[in-house]
């Protein structure tokens, strides 16, 4: 149990490395934007979201909970609830009480995942829930909820937890 656990947080880790690196990719790209650098705020519109709502930022987001820790997700790299096409849901982003702590749901038919951690600590916690930690997951139109065992893989500490998100 402790190798599949280990195989799933470098799995997820990976997630959030990648989440980490979409984020910080950017550079001075004034030269390349047309309107003399000046970039349109593309957050602010609304826009048909993948699950055929509105979905602009303003109306996504929403909660994960593990123990007595609660953060609000905001969603800045993705929510796609793509459920009823493909089955699929992916939301990744950081938590509005602290820029630097990443939160991923991820849910496919090869993995179901949740994660919490910070992108600028090694000693914070990085709670971590999968299928071997007994995650669920619950779709209901734009509505996304799940609940499960967090484990962080810095301490091993398990706490419950839960999420829920619109997207």
């Amino acid at each position: 149990m402790r190798a599949s656990r280990q195989r799933t947080f470098w799995a997820v880790s990976a997630i959030i490395g990648t989440v980490a690196l979409v984020a910080a990719c950017g550079g001075d790209d004034s030269e390349d934007t047309p309107n003399n650098g000046a970039t349109p705020d593309m957050g602010s519109q609304p826009t048909a979201g993948p699950s055929g709502g509105q979905g602009g930022q303003g109306d996504q987001g929403g909660t994960i909970t593990i123990g007595d820790q609660t953060w609000t997700i905001v969603p800045t790299i993705q929510c796609g609830n793509y459920y009823e096409q493909t089955g699929q849901v992916y939301i990744s982003g950081v938590a509005a009480e602290d820029e630097n702590i990443e939160i991923s749901i991820d849910y496919d038919d090869s993995l179901k995942a949740a994660a919490v951690g910070h992108s600028q600590s090694r000693e914070a916690p990085q709670w971590q829930a999968n299928e071997d930690s007994g995650i669920t997951f619950e779709v209901d139109g734009d509505t996304i909820r799940g609940s499960g065992t967090f484990i962080d893989f810095l301490s091993l500490e398990e706490q419950p937890g839960s999420f829920e998100v619109t997207c």
